[in-house]
């Protein structure tokens, strides 16, 4: 399988600030995003820990993200490959684009 950005379907949208473009393949989601400059500690405080959950392995194409834990922070910037464990919070310093692979439909 595989995909062009336009090609895959806008699954999450915040206007201005994030919009992830989604496929689910092989038990995985396979996601492009692209996020703006933003904390998401708000957004996060709903979820039941205040944090994600989910754990993420990625690439950053372009930008520079901090990633906040309760006892750590990891800085991630473009031409980074990642590995997010559960209990983050990300905080993106200036516009990120990133590849990203998920459980699915987490």
């Amino acid at each position: 399988m595989r995909a062009q950005q336009e090609d895959l379907q806008v699954a999450v949208e915040m206007p201005g600030v994030f919009e992830s473009r989604q496929a689910q393949w092989g038990g995985f989601t396979a996601a492009i995003e692209t996020i703006q400059a933003h904390d998401f500690t708000e957004e996060f405080s709903e979820l039941p820990t205040g944090r994600c959950q989910s754990p993420h392995w990625g690439y950053v194409v372009k930008g520079k993200a901090r990633i906040l834990y309760e006892d750590h922070e990891e800085v991630l910037q473009a031409g980074d490959v990642y590995y997010l464990a559960p209990g983050h919070i990300p905080v993106t310093e200036e516009e990120c684009l990133i590849i990203e692979f998920s459980p699915g439909e987490e």
